[in-house]
């Protein structure tokens, strides 16, 4: 009989690193000041060592910087970085929205879409992260390319970065649900060139709202 595969647990390294990354992504912990090692470990009561080694893994990651004999920082974000994630984010996204619409008579299309219709009327009633980001991500699973969704889930803590930005401008949750009904009225339609297109509008209209953001207003 085939054993069950063990689950390993998460390590506490790893549950130091997530939960400063948490306080990255929702600006508690911001480029304005200098941090300790040791500052971090009493805010979240636990020794230095899984501090220090999270701390090289988001620099090595590009989230934050040292600075000799005080501490470190975290690193700013560059508007040209944020052009980079969603230029990415369209491409692929744009891609997966049209190839959805061109297999949408497929029972596996169908299938996905009763996912996404499911995701949708969650964000309509509470728009928050986790499930506004699924619904990119079930887009692109439907590809069966795996890069696409490493990519995506590579960038994922850079665009939650900009999502806690963008989800505070007066009336974006509901433009932006209302641009995620247009995507998914083209897919439906079997309209790839629409489905892009409306994939593309909503990515850049964030974009462009970012843009104008307090995030970069000191850039």
């Amino acid at each position: 009989m085939k054993k069950e595969r063990i689950k390993k647990p998460i390590s506490y390294k790893a549950q130091v690193y997530e939960a400063i990354l948490e306080e990255i992504t929702t600006h508690k912990i911001n480029s304005d000041q200098i941090y300790s090692e040791q500052w971090l470990a009493d805010y979240f009561s636990v020794s230095r060592t899984p501090v220090r080694e999270a701390l090289l893994q988001l620099r090595a990651e590009g989230f934050v910087q040292t600075l000799p004999n005080r501490g470190f920082v975290v690193k700013p974000m560059l508007l040209e970085d944020a052009y980079t994630i969603f230029q990415t984010r369209a491409a692929i996204e744009g891609y997966c929205a049209a190839h959805l619409a061109r297999n949408i008579d497929s029972p596996e299309a169908l299938s996905t879409v009763q996912e996404i219709n499911l995701l949708l009327k969650k964000v309509s009633k509470n728009f928050n992260r986790e499930d506004e980001i699924d619904f990119h991500l079930e887009i692109i699973k439907f590809s069966k390319n795996p890069e696409f969704v490493n990519i995506f889930k590579n960038m994922r803590a850079k665009i939650d970065i900009y999502w806690t930005e963008v989800v505070n401008i007066e009336n974006r949750p509901e433009e932006a649900q209302r641009e995620h009904e247009v995507i998914m009225e083209s897919i439906l339609a079997g309209d790839d060139y629409g489905a892009f297109r409306a994939s593309e509008d909503h990515l850049f209209t964030t974009y462009n709202m970012i843009k104008d953001s307090d995030l970069f207003k000191k850039k």
